[in-house]
């Protein structure tokens, strides 16, 4: 197969990034993840991945680790059960999870798909589905009789307030036992991106971002609908780099650090070289954020803490929506929250 050359601008090129920093980490003899499948797509796309993206990052590929955790767990009690990826992109997660009974549905927008299914074609328990998110049509295609896991990796932070609840809120109605999982970004780094000003390098800037929860607004969720009924974090471990390895552990043990630590995330200083310092746009940021962005000493109090963490890329939350009968029979919903800071 020759090389494909993809046209893909906005949130669908986003799926490139992700590829790209997974292929990377499959092809280190320490590698944290096997994705054999991810190295060969990569190299079949023509794209100038450092370029657009800089040095690989090991970021998304704990979130997509975490992911593959959460879907074996579930898959253990769900052998056959019904995934549906929405905003799946290049993900290969199904190859790497697959348990030989799992029911895989990818959703995604018309041109990622188009790319998609050149590397990863329909089979008997893998469909594609050339469809945004938030069409419900979606929901069609999906046999809740086994039980439904969504994932929304990377994705809801693009949609406005408003689509993000009505989605949620339409899964939690529709299907009588669901999980799902999805990262949150806080508010400060979607100000960021939607200013156009979260650049990876001078020749890509990540596209607007409309959505995001700070640690205190999580347990907001569990108003969007009646049949969610918890939601909890998840830990985020692992990585590479000074931070994951050293600063982040001690940050998870020490509050009095974590205080210490706001201030640079915040101000989107890297600990050390390479994935750490991912935001080299912030610090000319800084002296323009509105006031309540700014700590007023360089040791912000807790109230700066609460109102700015997790300051990070990403939370990974995860759902689990059970439909709560007309008798309130016994349904909980577990939710788990996994913070971390770049």
């Amino acid at each position: 197969m020759p090389p494909i050359e993809p046209n893909l601008k906005g949130v669908p090129e986003t799926m490139l990034w992700a590829l790209y920093n997974r292929a990377a980490e499959a092809r280190r003899p320490d590698a944290l993840i096997v994705d054999p499948l991810a190295i060969q797509i990569a190299d079949a796309i023509k794209y100038d991945y450092a370029r657009s993206f800089g040095r690989p990052e090991s970021g998304q590929v704990i979130r997509a680790l975490l992911t593959d955790q959460l879907l074996r767990a579930w898959l253990d009690d769900h052998p056959a059960g019904q995934v549906v990826a929405l905003g799946e992109g290049l993900e290969t997660q199904f190859h790497r999870v697959d348990d030989g009974r799992v029911r895989w549905l990818a959703v995604d927008l018309p041109e990622a798909i188009a790319v998609r299914s050149s590397f990863l074609p329909d089979s008997d328990r893998h469909r594609n589905l050339a469809c945004s998110a938030l069409d419900l049509r979606w929901m069609e295609a999906v046999d809740p009789r086994q039980g439904v896991f969504v994932t929304a990796v990377g994705l809801l932070k693009y949609f406005h307030p408003p689509d993000v609840r009505r989605l949620v809120a339409a899964i939690a109605e529709r299907y009588p036992t669901v999980e799902m999982v999805f990262d949150v970004m806080p508010h400060f780094l979607v100000r960021l991106a939607r200013a156009g000003r979260y650049r990876r390098t001078a020749h890509y800037t990540a596209p607007a971002m409309y959505w995001g929860l700070n640690r205190d607004e999580l347990q907001t969720l569990r108003t969007w609908h009646r049949n969610i009924a918890e939601v909890r974090e998840i830990p985020f471990r692992g990585g590479r780099g000074v931070w994951y390895r050293y600063v982040l552990p001690l940050w998870q043990r020490l509050p009095g650090l974590a205080t210490a630590c706001s201030r640079w995330c915040t101000c989107g200083a890297g600990w050390g070289k390479g994935d750490c310092n991912r935001f080299p746009q912030v610090d000319a940021v800084e002296q323009s954020k509105p006031p309540e962005w700014r700590p007023k000493s360089s040791l912000p109090g807790r109230s700066f803490l609460r109102r700015t963490a997790p300051a990070g890329r990403f939370l990974i939350i995860r759902l689990a929506l059970h439909r709560r009968r007309v008798c309130r029979a016994q349904g909980r919903v577990s939710l788990r929250c996994a913070s971390r800071w770049a």
